[in-house]
């Protein structure tokens, strides 16, 4: 709403004048195409479930020490140091623990310890759930690596034409050089990508000789909370010996109702699917 103030009108001569919105429906349209686009660059980038990490630092003593080790493990912490205070008995440990695993530590910690040991938490970052990794397959980064090199070779055809020798017009021959290698190394990129990657955004190295490792994808459909986790064998489906299984739940099933990602929830039902995926290949072979 707009309020103009004009001279006509009204014994003082002013008056209030309350107009409707002049834009029409366009401020509205705009929002709905930028939630629409936003919500598309996220289903494409892949989505894929992650957890937070605290960095969690320890400490206690040597008297303790067993007790705080056996309460990380039981919490699925990952130690990254152990450290003695000179001319002391306290130990400092530091450690990644997983938000969703440290409700309750400090009280635990305390009743393992007899007092002994305290712990102060800091948000560290978010880490992908790696089952996949975990049960012995190696990530194939031969794709990543020729993306890299393919992005620094147009961004070095890119620097070139910018700060190059000379100035434009006279080197437009050498502009124009950079600008077409530049576009060609760009097509050569999204070629290999979509060839050799497709929608997976993790490729594993052959698990044996001549079979090719597992690939993972996911969807999330518009407007609907229903998370598919994807494991094939290769891109093309009419190809010989391609085998795919899929996951499909509700992503609310892996949270729990203060937001927090479960691991004990998603966990076992990945590796049920990837279970799965290798039952799938033992039978085609028979």
């Amino acid at each position: 709403v707009e309020v103009r103030v004009s001279g006509q009108g009204g014994p003082s001569g002013l008056a209030a004048d309350l107009q409707e919105d002049v834009y029409g429906p366009f401020s509205g349209q705009v929002m709905t195409s930028v939630a629409a686009c936003c919500r598309r660059a996220l289903t494409e980038a892949e989505p894929r479930l992650v957890e937070a990490m605290y960095l969690c630092a320890i400490q206690t003593s040597a008297e303790a020490l067993s007790g705080v080790y056996a309460v990380l493990y039981r919490r699925r912490a990952r130690v990254l140091r152990e450290e003695m205070r000179e001319g002391s008995d306290i130990f400092l440990i530091h450690a990644h623990l997983p938000v969703e695993a440290s409700f309750g530590l400090a009280d635990e910690l305390r009743r393992k310890s007899s007092g002994a040991a305290s712990a102060s938490l800091l948000l560290s970052h978010w880490e992908r759930l790696a089952v996949v990794i975990d049960a012995g397959f190696e990530e194939n980064l031969f794709i990543s690596n020729i993306k890299i090199a393919l992005g620094l070779a147009a961004i070095g055809f890119a620097l070139l034409a910018q700060f190059g020798p000379g100035k434009f017009p006279s080197n437009w021959w050498m502009v124009a050089g950079c600008v077409t290698a530049y576009c060609a190394v760009t097509v050569i990129l999204n070629w290999f990508s979509y060839k050799y990657e497709g929608d997976s955004y993790l490729v594993t190295k052959p698990s044996r000789a001549g079979e090719p490792g597992p690939r993972l994808s996911s969807r999330l459909p518009k407007y609907d909370d229903k998370y598919t986790l994807v494991i094939s064998s290769t891109l093309n489906r009419k190809a010989a010996g391609h085998k795919e299984v899929s996951l499909t739940a509700s992503v609310a099933d892996f949270f729990h109702a203060d937001g927090y990602l479960s691991d004990a929830a998603f966990k076992p039902r990945v590796e049920a699917l990837l279970k799965e995926y290798g039952n799938a290949g033992t039978k085609k072979a028979t």
